[in-house]
């Protein structure tokens, strides 16, 4: 294994929030997964991919982290309001 997927992950800023995602060719396969033949076939007609392959999630918020960033700006909220 090798770190080359995570230290790929960049972000930018875009209207209204920001955009997080990586360059690498094998990331929304890694992401969202494939199902056998779905980007066509090789030169010896075999699909690819070979078989189906499962999403493995790299980005994204489990439900752990989607509770504590709503608790941190509901805590910045009420902050602000005093």
């Amino acid at each position: 294994m090798t770190d080359t997927l995570s230290e790929s992950i960049t972000w930018r800023p875009v209207p209204g929030g920001v955009e997080i995602g990586s360059d690498q060719k094998y990331a929304g396969t890694q992401q969202f997964g494939a199902s056998k033949g779905q980007f066509g076939n090789d030169k010896f007609g075999r699909p690819i991919p070979w078989g189906d392959i499962p999403a493995r999630p790299f980005l994204g918020l489990s439900a752990q982290d989607e509770t504590e960033v709503m608790d941190i700006i509901q805590r910045h909220i009420m902050g602000a309001m005093g």
